[in-house]
Formats: C-alpha cells, sequence, structure tokens
C-alpha cells in the first residue's frame, strides 16, 4: 500500500540526515534539511514520490505526491485518506518511519515531522499528517542491531514494492518483480529490457553495456550508492525481443570503491 512505502522512504531520507547538536540553531536544521534535499526527488519504483523538504514553523515538511495511475487497485480517495490516517496513527509504523534511526531521533527532539501530501489527480487536495516533537523520545528505541534494522526497513521497501508491479519505468525498462535477501544482503530486481539494437548484438556484448549502464546508475543515485555499502545488488534482465537473459551483480561496497 502507498502509505506504507510512503513511510519507509522517509525513513531511508532521514536517516540521511548529518547528525546535529542538542537545541541546534535554524542554519544547523537547514544544513540538516539540505542534505535530504540531495537526495529528493525519490522515488523507488512505486507509486509516491518525495520531492522536497522545508522547515515551516518549526517543523520539517515533507512535500509528496501519489501518482494515483501506479495504484493497482486503484482505491477511492476517501478510501486512500483513511490508509493514510491509519498508518500515521499506527505506533509501530510510526516508529519504524520516524524514530528509526538516530538521525531522526535526534532531529525529533527539535523539530516534528510533516507530510504533506497531493494526489495526482486532485493536487489542489491537500492531506497533512504530523509526527509531533518529542515523540520520539516518547517511544524507545526499537530494538535489536542498528544494521539489521536497517536492513528491515529495505526488506519492508521490496515487500511494498512488489505489490506495485510489474511497473514501466521507462520505454527501455519494466520492473516486474523485486525482492531482498537478508541472509545474502542483496537486493534482486527482475527485469524485462527492450532495446532495438540487443537482437543484433550477443549476450556478450550486451551484459557488458547492462553492466555499464547498472553501475553509473547505481553509484550515481546517493539512495542507491548509499544502500550499497549495506547490501549488493543482483539485476536479472530478459528481453522483450530476443531470447536469452543476463544477470548483473553489483557487490556491497563497489559504489565506495569506485570513487
Amino acid at each position: 500500500m502507498s502509505a506504507r512505502l510512503q513511510t519507509l522512504l522517509l525513513t531511508a531520507l532521514l536517516a540521511a540526515a548529518p547528525s546535529i547538536q542538542a537545541q541546534p540553531t535554524r542554519q544547523e536544521l537547514q544544513t540538516a534539511i539540505d542534505a535530504i534535499n540531495r537526495d529528493l526527488p525519490a522515488n523507488r519504483g512505486g507509486p509516491t514520490t518525495i520531492y522536497k523538504a522545508s522547515l515551516e514553523n518549526d517543523q520539517i515538511v515533507f512535500d509528496s505526491t501519489i501518482d494515483l495511475a501506479k495504484l493497482r487497485p486503484l482505491p477511492p480517495t476517501a478510501s486512500l485518506r483513511q490508509a493514510l490516517q491509519d498508518n500515521f496513527s499506527n505506533d509501530n509504523i510510526m516508529q519504524l518511519f520516524a524514530c528509526n534511526s538516530p538521525e531522526s531521533r535526534q532531529l525529533n527532539d527539535s523539530v516534528a515531522f510533516m507530510m504533506r501530501i497531493r494526489l495526482s489527480d486532485t493536487p489542489s487536495d491537500i492531506m497533512t499528517f504530523t509526527v509531533p516533537k518529542g515523540y520520539c523520545a516518547a517511544h524507545p528505541a526499537r530494538p535489536g542491531n542498528p544494521e539489521d534494522n536497517y536492513l528491515a526497513v529495505v526488506s519492508n521497501l521490496a515487500n511494498s514494492l512488489q505489490s506495485q508491479l510489474p511497473i514501466k519505468v521507462s520505454d527501455a525498462i519494466t520492473i516486474t518483480q523485486i525482492h531482498f535477501d537478508a541472509a545474502n544482503r542483496t537486493l534482486h530486481r527482475h527485469i524485462i529490457a527492450n532495446d532495438p539494437e540487443f537482437p543484433s548484438k550477443s549476450l556478450s556484448a550486451i551484459r557488458t553495456r547492462l553492466r555499464q549502464h547498472t553501475e553509473n546508475t547505481f553509484c550515481a543515485s546517493p539512495p542507491f550508492a548509499r544502500g550499497n555499502s549495506h547490501y549488493a545488488f543482483h539485476e536479472h534482465f530478459t528481453f522483450s525481443n530476443r531470447p536469452g537473459s543476463v544477470d548483473v551483480v553489483i557487490p556491497q561496497g563497489f559504489c565506495a570503491n569506485r570513487r
């Protein structure tokens, strides 16, 4: 469901914020927001895009849209509004979103978090949901190793995305499956690739081209490059216009070593 995906995307973004001092100045808060904005717009292939973070009246406001064309099945607006409200009223989900990293807990000591959501068909209809300042301090940190919690978030995000598939990302790429192998710390995506040149190319040449493209795409994207410090990527390619398949693996830590 889009509402759950929204909270999981925010978890990753809030973890990107730098540490701040107790009782931070407005400039220190703005520095944290600037760090989050460097990862925006953020969309992991689902219906939700978070496109801006800003500091407004001692709140960090996240502006986002939900593309109704990507919701399958499409719920009535009232049902979607209720689902969002239920998610933002659920303490377990709110802790996952707002309090899952030291950075987000530290920020919440000083500011509230607000989600400002627009639906693609009715952009003037704005829904807002707030995590009050101090919410995290009143809710103990989730037990367990922070790295294990991070990987659990990635696994939940992959499961949420799977419910939205298949998604045609572009004329060249359709994502059909996604899952996270926690035991081997690997994010798997199954992709149908379409390129008019592929029928005339050998699988070896296609593999080289796709590997270069995958490496450049992942390592140039701050959220994916940061994720690669925790887990590997495994892209499973098949083709719409020729037989055969190609696998491309980006090992854990590849992007950091490439710099």
